[in-house]
């Protein structure tokens, strides 16, 4: 909709429409959209293409935004006609046909010299301008991030449009600013990073950027002095005005920006630096000021987790139906407190964001909980010489257990450079979505691991970097010299007896963690991992493993059969004749998120070194068989036979529903 509400955009045989709310007038804004070279689309590859050619999913418009005058309109187009197709094979068709039906996916791998083009353009609502967005003043490949964020700023002037921009592999990131009569555009700021660059400490949330009203400054992320701040930018001289935050304490959600009480507002870590790391606190600091934490003050209760979300980018939004829900009252004067830890239930306060004061509203009963006989994870930390921040973690133990015998492990892990693992609030703990069926793994007699270590984030910048570039990327090596240590730490917990289970990235870890480390992994259940990186699509393998590097120093493939060096070394594929344990890999044949491709590049590889290895394939389904029941069954089963030693039931089904989870 049109801020003045009296117009919708909407897309029709490719391009980019506009209708009255209360009419009958409606007309094309553009008209030369062809189907793989579309105006306000998201690229063919957006995790949803089999979905939409059922019409399962419908999306709107995706990357348009108008000005707050309502004058113009800014959408990009993608032209991704060179783009090579991926071929899903749909062997057992939705619809009862017998004939497998082949859906073609335009996905571009690392390494593709044909690539997504993108372009943008200013349009009039009336259709009587377009104007194209020209880039050529700016570094190569540095192009607004905008199809999921949609962080933009239009000048009250009318004159300039500013957005978020980036490369692919994220090691450039900056602010762009367009001159809305013109097109011409220029580099109002911009950062350089020698690993990769983050907009927030949690990739699937809106970028801690806020442009000021006075259409010059700007709040922004770095982690420039080793942990994630904020700055306070000049978008035309395009320094650096101040410093806003510091310390160890690294800010995870920018929440809001009020200049006229020289306010910001954002979570973070606690300033007690003793405190569990990941819990979420709110902070308030002068935005203009003569110190760095001018003014801050944490206004949450140190030794809990509040509850503090952050705004979801689009596509993440529209994929798990996350949508925000700020704790934030419309006037910023208050705030609701969701405190708890994955071991004490939730109270739910409303607070004040100006000074002390808070009324508590809620308690939840746990009553129902504890009849079942449901006993809190345990909670660990660990501190290694050569890591200068604290692993830790949560345990699940089966109920009633009297820790009078030492129990097999499984680890749950993930492991990706893109968010934890680990709970930190009581919801969390209960069903969160890395804590899926590890309540129910834990009563067949496993202790179920759940920790995150360097190589993810919300931490300090160089605990984000660890793994980046190396053949252990989610540095699988430290997992497994944490287990070890928190088995040495405790007579319940077998060492000997240690299996990992993974889904995606984690898919990934735990197919490494049985290849690289199998002196301590000796069972693992890897489901839906990035088996090979140069069967990945590119928008998600540049930034987490940086740039293909070809025998020629490129980043381009000149033959097909030509493999990354940096790539190989990352690929469990490589290492599949070093398999001594047990492995299942499971995926559906329709997984747009990791190509069925990269898992028989790795069963090939295993085949050939004569490896004995399980395979589940699960027909017509996505990268969601995490949440199938099936599948659960069968995970279980698999830690029943070869790491407890014990026969599970055969062709039993649980009489359960799945969940509703993001599974990233």
């Amino acid at each position: 909709p049109s801020p003045d509400g009296c117009h919708d955009l909407f897309i029709k045989d490719h391009n980019l429409w506009i209708r009255q709310v209360n009419g009958n007038d409606e007309r094309p804004l553009t008209h030369d959209g062809a189907s793989y070279n579309a105006y306000g689309s998201m690229p063919d590859h957006d995790r949803m293409a089999i979905a939409r050619s059922r019409r399962q999913v419908l999306l709107p418009p995706i990357g348009c935004y108008w000005s707050p005058d309502n004058k113009q309109i800014l959408v990009f187009r993608c032209d991704e006609r060179k783009v090579k197709a991926y071929p899903f094979l749909e062997s057992v068709p939705w619809n009862g046909a017998s004939r497998p039906v082949v859906h073609q996916v335009k996905m571009p791998f690392p390494g593709d010299a044909d690539r997504p083009v993108f372009s943008y353009h200013l349009l009039s609502p009336d259709g009587s301008e377009t104007i194209e967005i020209t880039l050529g003043g700016t570094s190569p490949g540095f192009e607004p991030y905008l199809v999921e964020c949609g962080v933009s700023h239009w000048t009250a002037d009318g004159r300039m449009l500013y957005l978020l921009a980036a490369t692919s592999d994220r090691k450039l990131a900056g602010i762009l600013a367009i001159d809305r009569q013109t097109g011409q555009s220029r580099t109002a700021y911009q950062e350089q990073e020698a690993s990769f660059f983050d907009f927030n400490a949690f990739d699937y949330h809106r970028p801690n950027v806020w442009f000021l009203p006075d259409d010059r400054r700007a709040v922004w992320y770095s982690q420039r002095d080793g942990y994630g701040h904020l700055y306070l930018v000049d978008l035309v001289t395009g320094e650096t005005i101040r410093q806003i935050t510091s310390g160890n304490c690294p800010v995870f959600d920018l929440l809001s920006v009020d200049v006229e009480r020289n306010l910001v507002l954002f979570s973070a870590a606690a300033r007690d630096t003793t405190e569990n790391p990941y819990h979420r606190h709110l902070h308030r600091v002068a935005l203009v000021g003569s110190a760095v934490n001018e003014g801050l003050v944490q206004l949450t209760r140190s030794g809990f987790d509040h509850g503090i979300v952050g705004n979801p980018l689009h596509l993440m939004a529209m994929l798990t139906g996350n949508l925000h829900k700020s704790c934030l009252s419309p006037s910023g004067a208050y705030f609701v407190d969701n405190q708890s830890t994955t071991s004490i239930p939730t109270e739910t306060f409303v607070a004040r964001t100006d000074g002390p004061g808070e009324h508590r509203i809620s308690m939840a009963d746990i009553s129902g909980l504890q009849t079942l006989g449901w006993a809190a994870p345990q909670s660990f930390e660990m501190q290694f010489d050569d890591i200068a921040e604290p692993i830790c973690g949560i345990i699940y133990l089966p109920r009633g257990f009297a820790k009078d015998k030492a129990l097999p492990i499984v680890e749950r892990i993930y492991a990706g450079p893109q968010t934890i693992a680990q709970p930190r609030s009581f919801d969390e703990s209960l069903h969160g979505n890395f804590v899926y069926a590890s309540h129910t793994l834990a009563e067949f007699g496993f202790a179920v691991v759940i920790f995150d270590t360097p190589g993810t984030p919300y931490r300090s910048k160089a605990w984000h970097d660890a793994g980046y570039g190396t053949r252990d990327r989610l540095n699988v090596a430290t997992h497994a010299r944490a287990l070890q240590a928190l088995a040495a730490q405790h007579n319940w917990l077998d060492g000997t007896r240690c299996g990992v289970s993974g889904h995606s990235w984690g898919g990934h870890a735990a197919a490494m963690a049985l290849l690289l480390q199998p002196d301590t992994y000796s069972v693992g259940v890897s489901s839906a991992g990035l088996y090979d990186p140069q069967v990945f699509f590119l928008d998600a393998s540049e930034k987490a493993l940086g740039s293909p590097v070809y025998a020629d120093g490129s980043s381009i493939r000149t033959a097909t059969t030509d493999r990354a060096s940096n790539y190989h070394a990352m690929s469990p594929s490589t290492y599949a004749a070093d398999l001594k344990g047990h492995l299942l890999l499971a995926i559906g044949d329709l997984d747009e998120n990791v190509a069925p491709a990269s898992l028989f590049q790795l069963v090939d590889r295993l085949v050939k070194a004569r490896k004995d290895v399980d395979l589940l394939l699960i027909p017509g389904a996505n990268h969601s068989i995490f949440a199938d029941p099936y599948f659960q069954k069968r995970k279980i089963d698999y830690f029943i036979r070869y790491l407890a030693g014990d026969e599970p039931l055969l062709h039993y089904t649980p009489d359960v529903q799945a969940g509703q989870r993001m599974l990233i």
